[in-house]
């Protein structure tokens, strides 16, 4: 969204047009506790993030005279909410002029599904003072069925005059009363740049001011309900991961959550903005959170959108690979997703972002693949619904009415089919498909309710007077199966020169086990499909193994582990060893001196011409011979001819400054080839034993003579992707 403070004609709106919104904001906010009671100390009302798997995260801010903070909690019913207690960490910041201490408590250790009371201390001070101790629910285990509803809205954050803004308190009021269980936006949290003053506090007013955090806004929902922000273009910057901790949710999902330089697409300059994207689970569902965004400010040749395409959404991004593995890994579930940029919106200034339509590898077509059931959007200041673009694609929906200055709908047609927005210069409702325009503003403003029960998702939009609209109810595959699969029984393992074979009676479910998870000296070694034998190579002689084994079924459940069985690897005999690269890169002909050593992937390409170099430290073989030697790949993007591999004649380049211009030559001698690669998110293997013959260096070159090239995760990919250099040895 460009640039926007609260105008002339909104002000004025303020004042006449939402007297009864007004009046029903106060209703609303007179049952809440009220800020004058807390501590004079407190300066952010405590709020929760990081709702996933047994944890959640308290924050909250305070004067600098503390120095010290706690969080408590208990479990209602059963204990008190000071039953236990949580070290809290801060962080300077500024609000306005004012220095604050932002702090952050992870708890931990939380039981499923339970209500749980908190408060938060300074010191030996109650920063709560007489206020009543708020209560939240803990996140529902993955693979549960129990129902639950959860908020989404965007575009918000935004105070006029004296920090007021009626129409975002009711829609955080309506947010709060709703019973949902967590939060999540779809992006620009904070106008216009999502700085800490315009997150602001409780104490603090003024234009521009505690938009988030002043007391009728995100204090009235956050002290119960956890949020998960989406990165809009506005607030590209580090406040926002500061402020919404969601530390727990990204390494739990392998996702990324920090600032990284992004340098230098269509002419953009190099600068650090937010990579934050992750997943969580809640019961039988899967939430994605994705980064679809780029900064105002730095637009260079192309726009928002193509700048945002080009950094997250080609095929070999980070983001892209992340989500490509992430959503294989999670087949059968329900799925959500949420972005700031729309992939279809009925707004003329802020448009469909056509970089994002379309079929994989696309980001609709990728969503599509595997199985995303709904997409939800902001950017644009409205509220939109649109059908499926073509059969199998998402359900999707812009909601961008959470607080700042509305904008109309004029681009109406398919996939579009309900959509409503207000015009402030006319001061007239407008609409597509199947809504009548709205007569008054507060129509406008709103948040989606979503209802998730089995098999069945409700989304109810929901103005700020509480009035809903549009209500939809769809029925999807995931998330209709609840029951998890039996263990497999009867393993058994065998040792025998370089090698335990582990077979076994399939284990059960009803609807169908699709494979299973082998663990080894508790530790999780692989996850294979529905087979009931499986051979480990990655042994030593004369040690012993313990194997574990899980069933899969394609809701994602997962079943309890098997009973184990134990192996030994005779005396003497052979054995195998993995190696990951310690350099890899790309270099390209027609960029002769750009280092490519930090790519996520390994291109190689006839035309335009691109070769990859590869090299291992091949250790611990001694005086034994190599009887086998395999180079893994993860193929990212697929060719009919996935290339030739060289040994090169020195191994002395590094990945931080290769070139094509000072790259090692490929040798003559020996070849071998990589022979078409069809199947995105799978592994190639290929026999290069003649390259490896004993302890030291292997450094090859991959070329290829095809116009259409392959692209492979290298060792800066996405964990689990990494190349291997395999060496069996007898």
């Amino acid at each position: 969204m460009r640039d926007k403070r609260l105008s002339r004609e909104r002000r004025r709106h303020f004042l006449t047009a939402t007297a009864p919104a007004i009046c029903a904001a106060v209703l609303l906010v007179a049952a809440l506790p009220a800020a004058a009671t807390v501590a004079s100390q407190l300066r952010r009302y405590p709020y929760l993030t990081d709702l996933v798997t047994t944890n959640v995260t308290i924050n909250w801010a305070t004067t600098t005279s503390l120095t010290t903070g706690t969080a408590t909690y208990g479990r209602v019913g059963s204990e008190s909410c000071t039953a236990h207690s949580v070290g809290a960490t801060r962080t300077s910041i500024t609000v306005g002029s004012t220095a604050e201490y932002q702090w952050k408590a992870q708890v931990s250790g939380l039981a499923p599904d339970a209500t749980y009371c908190y408060r938060v201390f300074g010191g030996s001070t109650d920063l709560l003072g007489s206020d009543p101790s708020p209560q939240f629910r803990s996140q529902i285990a993955a693979g549960v069925a129990t129902p639950f509803s959860f908020a989404v809205f965007g575009d918000w954050g935004l105070s006029g005059t004296n920090g007021a803004n009626p129409d975002q308190a009711n829609v955080m009021s309506q947010i709060a009363a709703s019973g949902a269980r967590f939060a999540v936006t779809t992006g620009d949290n904070g106008y216009n740049s999502g700085t800490q003053t315009e997150y602001g506090d409780l104490v603090q007013t003024g234009s521009g001011v505690s938009g988030i955090f002043g007391p009728n806004f995100w204090t009235v929902p956050g002290r119960s309900i956890p949020l998960f922000p989406t990165q809009g273009n506005h607030g590209m910057n580090s406040t926002a991961l500061l402020n919404w901790p969601e530390d727990r949710a990204a390494a739990s999902s392998g996702g990324r959550y920090q600032m990284d330089t992004y340098c230098c697409v269509n002419g953009t300059s190099s600068a650090s903005y937010p990579s934050d994207w992750y997943a969580f689970d809640a019961g039988a569902a899967r939430f994605y959170i994705l980064e679809a965004s780029w900064a105002n400010s730095n637009v260079g040749s192309s726009d928002l959108y193509g700048n945002d395409a080009a950094t997250h959404w080609t095929v070999s991004s980070p983001e892209y690979q992340w989500l490509s593995a992430d959503l294989a890994a999670h087949p059968g579930v329900m799925k959500f997703a949420f972005f700031h940029f729309p992939l279809y919106s009925a707004n003329a200034t802020e448009v469909s972002d056509t970089y994002l339509q379309g079929a994989s590898p696309k980001l609709e077509g990728l969503l599509s693949n595997n199985g995303v059931d709904i997409v939800f959007n902001g950017h644009s200041h409205i509220y939109t619904r649109s059908t499926p673009s073509a059969p199998g694609m998402p359900v999707s929906y812009v909601t961008g009415g959470g607080g700042a200055t509305l904008e109309p709908v004029s681009r109406c047609g398919a996939p579009v089919a309900a959509a409503i927005g207000w015009s402030y210069s006319s001061n007239h409702g407008s609409a597509c498909g199947s809504l009548s325009a709205p007569a008054t503003i507060d129509r406008v403003f709103h948040f989606l309710l979503v209802s998730v029960n089995g098999s069945n998702v409700t989304v109810t939009p929901t103005d700020e007077l509480g009035r809903t609209f549009d209500v939809k109810t769809y029925t999807f595959s995931g998330g209709g199966d609840t029951q998890a699969p039996t263990p497999p029984t009867n393993l058994q393992a065998t040792g025998s020169t370089g090698k335990v074979d582990l077979t076994w009676t399939a284990g059960t479910d009803d609807t169908g086990v699709t494979g299973y998870r082998v663990w080894r000296d508790g530790t999780k070694i692989d996850t294979i499909g529905a087979v009931t034998s499986y051979t480990d190579t990655h042994v030593t002689a004369g040690s012993t193994y313990t194997y574990t084994l899980q069933s899969l079924d394609a809701a994602g459940h997962v079943s309890i582990q098997s009973d184990p069985a134990t192996a030994t690897v005779p005396s003497g005999s052979g054995g195998q060893l993995t190696f990951t690269p310690t350099d890899d890169a790309y270099i390209f002909q027609s960029k002769p001196s750009k280092n490519f050593g930090s790519a996520t992937t390994l291109h190689t390409d006839g035309s335009p011409i691109k070769d990859f170099l590869i090299k291992f430290n091949v250790s611990g073989i001694g005086t034994s011979t190599v009887s086998s030697a395999t180079l893994r790949l993860y193929i990212v993007d697929p060719s009919p001819a996935g290339g030739v591999i060289h040994p090169t004649t020195t191994s002395t380049w590094n990945e931080a400054s290769v070139t094509w211009a000072n790259a090692p030559p490929a040798a003559s001698s020996p070849t071998a080839t990589i022979g078409s690669v069809t199947s995105t998110g799978t592994w190639i293997t290929v026999d290069v034993t003649p390259f490896v013959t004993g302890d030291g260096v292997v450094s090859l070159r991959v070329s290829s003579t095809d116009v259409n090239g392959a692209h492979y995760a290298s060792k800066q990919g996405a964990a689990g992707t990494v190349p291997q250099l395999v060496v069996a040895t007898s």
